[in-house]
């Protein structure tokens, strides 16, 4: 701070000088707002995180003191948040974690102020940074605006472009070219047979803060399996596999907490048809995707791996890829059914090949921006440790000024394509280290 002729301020000082309220000011604790922020939703989110589960069972004891201690901090959070607006000039803010009471609500009290308001994330790829922005769909950083997805949509890949894309989707696949490498160990393979039409279902984890605020076609993850198994179960033209989220391993206790287990409680007997695979299973999603004739996706990054690879993928809930071109977008359960009806004449046409291929790109090619400054040391654990770094080796970087102009302007941060093309001979490296920018070529706009 003192390089920025800033002094800290003590957030207990912040405190120490208002009136906060205690959870006994409210009539309802599932539904306090304050200083224009739902702060339960907040608390709802970081409470599943904590405990692990989708679904908070107010007498529990554990579930309900999870949820009123991050109601308190919330309305902490709100109090200081409130403070610095009313304290500074604000010209922007970002944050990340958007959908949590500790980047969410600054967030959200300075949408409502109309102060630009910008998120981050950390990418899919090693010292990577996404940008997004509360005015967009969603605010989670994978989500990008509107108009630029549609021109990248509109714009043809140079043959260049396409080479650098299929070595950075390969090396997904090894784990070269990701942060999130879950597979390891996963080299097992499923006897399926040949006759049937085999369908991969992959949910979210349960306790993904966005399943409860996405949600577009059904109300929840587990009412979309049950209207799955209740279509396809006996089918004899269908064989099903369920394969949870391998982060599931690290899930809490109980039917709320892991997939496998609530089909365990809820849905057995399965059909015969039906293979339910346990988050520990040593299949690699890619060596499952080889056997997929149609997959179907709540949310997750996999439908775009599916869809990469000329597999049909219906799209159920608002994912950052939905209504793009390339995935079957049912907005009812009525309209998802059909789908199901019809799954032996889904395809993947070519139109819907090259919006895929365009869209990829512009996702992992030119949002995700270098930021070396961080390192992730276990690609399963996702432990992240911050690099020692000066303050005039931040002052000097292209890249993190391309991102703080953006986030005053309100420009999407990207790099534009002319600044991508002809350096695909480096694209598992993704430019970390070895390539920087003229202040030029890192245009914020498209």
């Amino acid at each position: 701070l003192d390089a920025f002729g800033l002094e800290p301020v003590k957030i207990s000082d912040v405190l120490a000088e208002r009136t906060t309220p205690t959870l006994d000011d409210f009539d309802d604790i599932e539904d306090i707002r304050y200083h224009g922020v739902e702060i339960s939703k907040f608390a709802r989110s970081n409470a599943y995180r904590y405990r692990k589960r989708y679904y908070l069972d107010m007498q529990d004891s554990e579930d309900r003191s999870a949820y009123q201690r991050f109601l308190r901090s919330g309305l902490r959070v709100a109090e200081v948040a409130d403070w610095i607006y009313e304290t500074y000039d604000v010209d922007a803010t970002i944050s990340f974690m958007s959908a949590y009471i500790y980047g969410g609500i600054y967030l959200k009290m300075a949408q409502n102020r109309d102060i630009p308001a910008r998120t981050f994330r950390k990418g899919y790829i090693d010292k990577t940074l996404l940008i997004g922005d509360m005015k967009n769909v969603s605010p989670n950083a994978l989500y990008a605006n509107s108009e630029v997805v549609q021109k990248a949509i509109e714009t043809p890949l140079s043959d260049t472009e396409q080479r650098l894309l299929e070595k950075i989707m390969s090396g997904r696949e090894t784990g070269e070219t990701t942060r999130q490498y879950q597979i390891q160990g996963s080299s097992g393979e499923l006897d399926l047979g040949d006759d049937s039409i085999v369908v991969g279902l992959f949910p979210n984890v349960p306790w993904d803060a966005a399943l409860d605020v996405y949600n577009v076609t059904f109300d929840s993850l587990y009412e979309w399996i049950q209207t799955t198994v209740d279509a396809l179960g006996d089918r004899s033209d269908i064989t099903m596999i369920l394969k949870p989220h391998p982060g599931e391993v690290r899930a809490g206790s109980g039917k709320w907490a892991r997939v496998s287990d609530w089909v365990t409680e809820e849905l057995e007997p399965l059909p015969a048809n039906i293979v339910v695979l346990s988050p520990e299973t040593e299949v690699s999603p890619y060596e499952l995707m080889s056997d997929l004739d149609v997959g179907i996706v709540y949310m997750s990054t996999v439908g775009m791996e599916m869809a990469y690879r000329g597999i049909p993928m219906i799209m159920v809930e608002n994912t950052h890829y939905r209504d793009i071109g390339f995935t079957f977008d049912p907005g009812t359960p009525r309209e998802y059914e059909e789908l199901l009806d019809s799954l032996s004449s889904l395809s993947m046409d070519e139109t819907m090949q090259t919006a895929v291929e365009k869209y990829l790109y512009l996702l992992f090619v030119q949002r995700h921006l270098e930021f070396p400054f961080y390192d992730t040391e276990d690609n399963f654990s996702r432990q992240t440790q911050r690099l020692p770094v000066s303050h005039e080796t931040l002052a000097s970087d292209d890249i993190l000024e391309a991102i703080v102009d953006g986030v005053l302007t309100g420009e999407p941060v990207m790099k534009p394509r002319e600044a991508t093309s002809g350096i695909e001979e480096i694209a598992f490296r993704l430019w970390r280290g070895r390539h920087h920018y003229s202040n030029s070529s890192l245009a914020i706009d498209y």
